[in-house]
Formats: C-alpha cells, sequence, structure tokens
C-alpha cells in the first residue's frame, strides 16, 4: 500500500477502519488509506475495488463525511500488514453511541472499572 517504511518529513498517514459497512459499498476493516499534507489537506485512496483518489481540506472533513457517527475509526500510522479486527471497545463504543442513552448509561456502568478507567486513557 504505502511505497515507503517510514513517512517523508511533514506527511502524517493515517487509515480508515471499518467496523459497520452502513451503506454495503466498502466493506469492513481497512478501507481507505491516507495522509495528511505540510498544508493541513489530507488525501485518502479506497482500497476497494474502485481505487478513487479524494483530497480534503482536513482530516476532520474526512472523518465527518466518512466517520458514519463511529461506525469508522481514523488510526494514525501506516496501516498493519495484516486486517485489524474491531476490538470489542470499538464495537461497544460503536453501540453505545447508537443506542438510547439511558440504555448507553446501563451499560457503562455495568462495565468493570479498570475497563472504564482504560477507556479514558
Amino acid at each position: 500500500m504505502w511505497p515507503w517504511r517510514t513517512p517523508p518529513p511533514g506527511i502524517r498517514p493515517f487509515y480508515l477502519h471499518r467496523i459497520v459497512d452502513a451503506s454495503g459499498v466498502s466493506g469492513t476493516g481497512i478501507v481507505a488509506v491516507g495522509a495528511v499534507l505540510p498544508s493541513g489537506k489530507a488525501v485518502l485512496e479506497w482500497c476497494s475495488r474502485w481505487k478513487t483518489v479524494t483530497v480534503f481540506e482536513s482530516v476532520a472533513q474526512i472523518e465527518r463525511i466518512h466517520g458514519h457517527g463511529g461506525r469508522t475509526i481514523l488510526h494514525w500510522g501506516l496501516p498493519p500488514k495484516q486486517p485489524r479486527p474491531a476490538s470489542w471497545l470499538e464495537l461497544l463504543r460503536y453501540w453505545v453511541r447508537s443506542a438510547r442513552p439511558i440504555d448507553a448509561a446501563r451499560i457503562l456502568r455495568a462495565l468493570p472499572p479498570a475497563l472504564r478507567e482504560q477507556d479514558r486513557n
């Protein structure tokens, strides 16, 4: 995916990890790779069979458009060689965001204290 092991100075790589595919188009797992340029603009390339490349004003714009309410997570750095499975914590965060507030509060209170502390870091 990347032609380098270490990104050039001033370039900050990232990738999108989709937990739930809301549209049914891009699938789950690592769905796109990108980089933030020194100007702050962000370039995104999709890993699907449609290899499109788009330039965005910022990485925040990518998260607003493609984050799908927490169903896609932006990770900084080069993508792992092996597909990264969604952790139970990422799935729980997605479910809590999409649940009714009263249900989300019950779930979070039921978590062991060590996990609640870990989530704050």
